[in-house]
């Protein structure tokens, strides 16, 4: 049977939804009626699920869910990769009687995250439903006394199990650590521990392990927990071996660059894969012949970051944004030698300043870096897009 999620006319009206822009106002839809969906609008759904339905990169999905949470619209719990839509059940919840309580305690039945459940209850008006919710969360508390199922282990990787098997298989992926004087062979264990339903411990890490792990979730939209055994041993090796934690970080950066929008190499933006003694020693090679192209356009990011910040646009970053904006600092650099000017990075930045402060209405009601790159030489001529358009329209009134 066909499910339906009711969207309430109010959603239009929202007053936290007026200044946000229609590619949000999208993805809140989406987020309401997803195949994962529930009437109690809690339920489980990861990054790359979110990325999958709404066509967006992971990274934009991860900006966009933190601005919902700032504008208290939805709670997504990194650990239980649980996401609460506040007040959806008000809408979808408008009948009691035993096949709905049914239903709910189903829906409820798959739910870790104690608040999220008291969050969905709040909003049930109708009479007797309410004690579906309070036996959920009675479970939980004599279970488990806490937010989550324990017999759930979050690994932070969503990725198939075939495609692990094919990993195993690679003798570069098998690691010899070090331990009291004797070697032991260290395989990676996450999806071997899911599957026999082993608990693995897990430790504090030190502070420069939590801001790797940290690090490579903002970068790829990941979820990756800093406190799990198996995360932590890959970067606590190559760290033990003299790497710096920016040398980890710029690997971060430049394997979430190649691989990002691609479906099948994203799947190994992970600890084990970019950390692993073989791969990180040809990473950092790799790293050695791109990095400061890197880092000059995350410093070239800042800036439009600031520009877009002062003039309260809405824009996200993905990587044909990325790949737009190194096209332009391309051309500006050819502009830029071919007048003798300086060619500090300083200065680049200067100059891709003045380019944007030269944006006309079109521009910035359209701001991307895709359109600027396609029309740079009429922006640097001081051709406004809007006026050619004004102009092209009276001469065909007259034809």
């Amino acid at each position: 049977m066909a499910k339906y999620r009711p969207v309430p006319v109010s959603f239009w009206t929202n007053p936290d939804l007026e200044d946000i822009s229609p590619e949000n106002m999208y993805f809140m839809l989406m987020l309401m009626t997803n195949p994962e969906t529930t009437s109690i609008g809690v339920y489980r759904i990861t990054i790359r699920q979110m990325a999958f339905y709404s066509k967006y990169d992971p990274i934009a999905v991860n900006s966009i869910l933190t601005r919902f949470e700032d504008l208290g619209l939805i709670v997504y719990d990194r650990e239980s990769k649980e996401i609460c839509i506040k007040g959806y059940s008000q809408y979808s919840i408008n009948k009691g009687g035993k096949p709905m309580e049914d239903l709910i305690r189903k829906e409820l039945s798959d739910i870790r995250n104690i608040d999220f459940i008291k969050t969905a209850s709040k909003y049930v008006k109708i009479n007797g439903l309410t004690d579906v919710f309070d036996e959920r969360i009675k479970d939980i508390n004599d279970s488990c006394h806490d937010t989550y199922d324990e017999s759930y282990i979050d690994t932070g990787d969503d990725i198939d199990i075939d495609i692990d098997k094919d990993i195993d298989k690679d003798k570069d992926n098998i690691e010899i650590v070090e331990e009291e004087n004797s070697s032991t062979l260290s395989v990676p264990e996450d999806n071997y521990d899911n599957l026999k339903n082993q608990k693995e411990k897990k430790s504090s890490p030190p502070p420069e392990i939590f801001e790797i792990i940290e690090y490579l979730n903002d970068a790829t939209g990941s979820k990756f927990n800093p406190e799990t055994n198996s995360h932590i041993k890959f970067i606590r090796a190559r760290l033990d071996d003299g790497a710096k934690v920016q040398e980890l970080k710029d690997v971060i950066d430049m394997k979430a660059r190649e691989w990002i929008n691609d479906e099948k190499m994203s799947k190994y933006l992970r600890p084990q894969t970019l950390f692993n003694k073989t791969k990180y020693e040809g990473y950092r090679e790799d790293y050695g012949k791109v990095g400061n192209k890197i880092k000059a356009t995350k410093r070239l990011q800042v800036v439009v970051d600031d520009f877009v910040s002062d003039n309260k646009m809405n824009f996200v970053w993905d990587a044909r944004e990325i790949e737009a904006l190194e096209q332009i600092a391309s051309k500006l650099k050819v502009i830029m030698q071919s007048k003798g000017e300086d060619m500090s990075m300083d200065n680049m930045e200067v100059v891709l300043n003045q380019v944007l402060e030269r944006l006309d209405d079109f521009y910035l009601d359209k701001f991307s870096m895709k359109i600027i790159n396609s029309n740079l030489n009429s922006i640097l001529n001081g051709k406004s897009v809007s006026k050619k358009r004004e102009w092209e329209r009276l001469v065909a009134s007259f034809d």
